[in-house]
């Protein structure tokens, strides 16, 4: 099952930002309709359930209204500020339109300037994470009360809509990815002077104003600093425990294109695990400590492998798996050639466009050689374990192959998924679909995170490294 995140697109589409382009074209008005038509009836015949959460009269008016209100030409960024909050309307994190990039590349090369702080958004609370200002009396861990007046809850509530997400737990995770000086700008275009309220971390409360930073340096900021994915591989050992990173659940010499079959061959994947169990069987290693925070998904067909290294029974990462098939879908899958897909391919192709049905659950086999590892198992997560990397999870929690600890994954691993994009014939906007229904193992419903066994306390999530030797103190004491 292709089960790709949405926001690996998005993490390289930001490590993108930066090549010139100072102007931006214009779309007729009737050209913006004829996509926005075309978006709406496209998406509906291809997403799963559109109407899953939002019913099909709201959608129906919102597109009206959408539609009705296009009388003049518009730019690409004026266009994604009405196409992407009609998608999200969903409320559906698989269900989204690319964001502008070019937009936003061309106001950089124009030297706009952006909100000058990045925060951490917690319960409608905001609180500031780095000061790009010159103000040095502005500290980690402020909380922004207001800006220009307006509460950040206020704020919030208009930039949620514009995030496409089951939850708002969700959509602070893309607040953290996109940055918030970046989607301010793209929601608002509110540049220059910001005029902001002030709760330090003594209780005093102060009124700021302060120029924005230019969104050149703001660029060169967030590439110093760590990435909230992490997508490469690697394999530690840590005294008698063996950490390991397995990264994207994906051909990571390939683009990550969705589209391109190259991007499921698992060939490099395949070596890199074998080769790590190799090295814990010659150690003869009974700890594996898992890491999966910041992991941004993939295709279970390369975690599956990885799982079945540890796993005591068959398993599968789904409970129920429901596929509907469109002219879309089936553009993608005519050039599948994986063979182990071959009855899913002839199913999507054979039936009728809009017919949904049920994928027979298939048990992966467990290994039953003698690299099978036998010991404790430990995965660490996060809410940036998206995507496959959820239902990773998920899967070994649900078949008690092993310890989750950490924070919820603001990603369900029951959810809308298995996706595919299309792209609108005049403003070739791109948007991503999901073409299936899944739930996870245990037959839970519920279109929520993965809760950890084992809960990390909040002060220590604050660094990446704490956590981690948490998780360490928590293995060599469990096993003493």
């Amino acid at each position: 099952m292709n089960r790709f995140t949405v926001f690996l697109l998005l993490c390289i589409g930001l490590m993108r930002l930066g090549y010139a382009q100072t102007t931006m074209p214009k779309f007729a008005a009737t050209d913006v309709k004829a996509d926005l038509r075309y978006l709406y009836e496209t998406l509906a015949a291809s997403h799963y359930n559109l109407y899953a959460k939002t019913p099909k009269r709201v959608y129906d008016k919102a597109y009206q209204e959408l539609y009705n209100s296009i009388q003049d030409s518009l730019t690409p960024l004026q266009i994604n500020r009405l196409f992407q909050p009609f998608v999200a309307k969903a409320q559906l994190g698989h269900c989204v339109t690319g964001y502008p990039f070019k937009s936003y590349n061309a106001f950089l090369a124009n030297g706009g300037r952006v909100f000058p702080f990045d925060v951490r958004v917690n319960k409608r609370h905001m609180y500031v994470v780095s000061n790009h200002t010159t103000d040095t009396t502005i500290h980690d861990g402020d909380e922004i009360l207001a800006l220009y007046g307006v509460t950040m809850s206020q704020w919030l509530t208009r930039i949620y809509r514009y995030l496409s997400g089951e939850n708002e737990y969700y959509k602070n995770t893309l607040i953290d990815l996109v940055g918030f000086p970046r989607l301010f700008w793209m929601v608002y275009d509110q540049t220059g002077q910001f005029s902001i309220k002030i709760k330090r971390t003594d209780g005093r409360v102060v009124f700021v104003n302060t120029p924005g930073i230019l969104a050149s340096s703001y660029r060169e900021i967030r590439n110093r600093q760590p990435a909230l994915f992490t997508t490469s591989r690697q394999l530690n050992f840590i005294q008698t425990i063996a950490y390991l990173r397995p990264g994207q659940f994906l051909n990571s010499e390939s683009s990550g294109n969705t589209s391109r079959q190259e991007t499921f061959q698992k060939g490099e994947f395949i070596q890199f695990i074998d080769s790590a169990f190799v090295q814990m069987h010659r150690r003869k290693i009974n700890q594996l400590l898992i890491d999966l925070r910041g992991n941004p998904g993939g295709d279970n067909t390369f975690s599956d492998y990885m799982v079945a290294y540890f796993a005591t029974r068959p398993f599968s990462f789904y409970s129920t798996f429901r596929v509907k098939t469109s002219a879309v879908t089936k553009s993608f899958w005519r050039n599948v050639t994986d063979s182990s897909l071959a009855t899913l391919k002839r199913d999507i192709l054979s039936k009728k466009d809009g017919e949904q049905f049920a994928v027979n659950q298939s048990l992966y086999p467990n290994r039953e050689d003698s690299l099978r590892f036998t010991g404790n198992v430990y995965v660490l997560i996060d809410r940036y374990t998206y995507s496959n990397a959820a239902t990773t999870a998920a899967q070994i929690q649900d078949y008690r192959f092993g310890t989750l600890l950490g924070e919820p994954t603001a990603e369900s691993p029951t959810l809308y998924a298995s996706v595919h994009e299309f792209e609108l014939p005049k403003t070739k906007t791109e948007v991503t679909y999901p073409k299936a229904f899944m739930i996870r193992p245990s037959g839970n419903q519920l279109l929520r995170g993965v809760t950890p066994d084992i809960i990390v306390p909040e002060k220590v999530l604050m660094s990446s490294d704490d956590v981690l030797t948490f998780a360490l103190d928590y293995i060599h004491q469990t096993n003493e």
